[in-house]
Parts: C-alpha cells; sequence; structure tokens
C-alpha cells in the first residue's frame, strides 16, 4: 500500500518498499528496499511524473538521488517496465533532469540500470556516486550550476537514509 504526506510517498509491498521524498524539490530523493516489482514500480513513475509537471509548472530544473543499497536486482519485465514507463513519461522531464545520482553498491544493480538505460529511448544522465553525502552534494552543484539554488535545509553532512516503511504503514 501507498502513503503519502506532504512531499512524500511511501509504498511498500511484502519485503519490497520505497520512500520518495521531495521535501526538499527541486532534488527528488527515493530510497528503495528489496526487488522492486510492477506495482511498486508504477505508483513511483506516478509519483515522479507530478514531480515533473511541479518541476514543469515552476519553470525550475531539479535533480535525482536513488538509493539502491537495499534494492535487489529487478526482473528482466520489471526492467523493461521502468523503460517504457521512462520513454512515456513527460518529454520536458529530459530537459529540466540536471542528473540522476545512483547509490549503489551492487554489481547487479549497477547491470540493471545499464539494462534500463539501453532499453530507453531517453538519456537518462545517470551517474554512480558512493554514498548519500556524494549523492546529494553532486545533486546541489548540479542545480548550481543551472542558476538554482540548493534546497533550504538540505544539508549533505546531516541527512541520513530513511528506514525501511513498517508494514502497518498502509495506505490509500
Amino acid at each position: 500500500m501507498a502513503v503519502a504526506t506532504p512531499g512524500t510517498l511511501t509504498s511498500r509491498d511484502g519485503t519490497r518498499a520505497f520512500f520518495a521524498d521531495a521535501r526538499y524539490f527541486p532534488v527528488l530523493w527515493v530510497t528503495w528496499w528489496g526487488e522492486a516489482n510492477e506495482l511498486l514500480i508504477r505508483r513511483y513513475f506516478e509519483w515522479n511524473n507530478a514531480m515533473l509537471l511541479r518541476a514543469s509548472a515552476e519553470g525550475s530544473k531539479f535533480a535525482n538521488i536513488t538509493d539502491a543499497r537495499c534494492a535487489s536486482l529487478p526482473s528482466a519485465t520489471v526492467r523493461r517496465l521502468v523503460a517504457n514507463l521512462t520513454d512515456e513519461s513527460p518529454p520536458a522531464g529530459n530537459l529540466l533532469n540536471v542528473g540522476t545520482y545512483l547509490i549503489h553498491d551492487n554489481a547487479f544493480v549497477r547491470g540493471a540500470v545499464t539494462a534500463v538505460q539501453w532499453l530507453s529511448q531517453r538519456d537518462l544522465k545517470i551517474v554512480a556516486v558512493s554514498d548519500l553525502r556524494s549523492g546529494i552534494a553532486r545533486a546541489v552543484a548540479s542545480l548550481a550550476k543551472s542558476g538554482i539554488s540548493a534546497p533550504q535545509g538540505l544539508d549533505a553532512e546531516r541527512c541520513s537514509a530513511p528506514t525501511m516503511p513498517a508494514e502497518t504503514a498502509h495506505g490509500g
């Protein structure tokens, strides 16, 4: 199930989950746990597309931080779905995205990301980073190159990864 609070979306399906955070917009931060399935991917893209439309409406660029350190290798079906939903996303997203900073420490996840990049028709601008601090720093630096100030309250030195959402955190 999914639970939304202002600026965030939590979605869990058994042992798999994601937490999407736009509280520091135009930095979008998503943390994944377990093997993403079609349900979670579709929920993520609904949120992501809403953020793309927000950036377009506000005349802003944005940066993504994707923390996949606790993610497992997604199936080939899910990788294809990610590529398809990426290609179906609003075209402005490609123009407004200054970069996606992927945190992972798993060669299989790196391979899955490479496969999605091959399958997609879009330039995904994915850069591997070693940790959350580096991801935040790179996202903020990329936005600065586009003339966008760092989001208020976002501090790479004080941020920490969220914990996996509780089983009981269900909603509509």
